[in-house]
């Protein structure tokens, strides 16, 4: 079953530290720092900017496996 996995970024510190998702998991990237942040996949299948939003969020649906 799909779920959501959030990752947040707060005082320079990004909660949790890792984590892990499946095809088909959404990451739910929340920024709460007062600049902006990038997120990339271990072996580079993909990269975000996570701009600051003190209420909103970047999401990405996982459609193909990467690190």
């Amino acid at each position: 079953m799909p779920r959501t996995i959030q990752i947040t970024m707060e005082n320079l510190v990004i909660s949790p530290a890792e984590a892990s998702a499946k095809i088909g998991d959404t990451i739910e990237w929340i920024n709460k720092d007062v600049f902006a942040h990038p997120a990339t996949a271990r072996n580079g299948d993909w990269d975000v900017t996570l701009p600051l939003e003190k209420t909103g969020c970047h999401c990405r649906k996982l459609n193909q496996a990467s690190k």
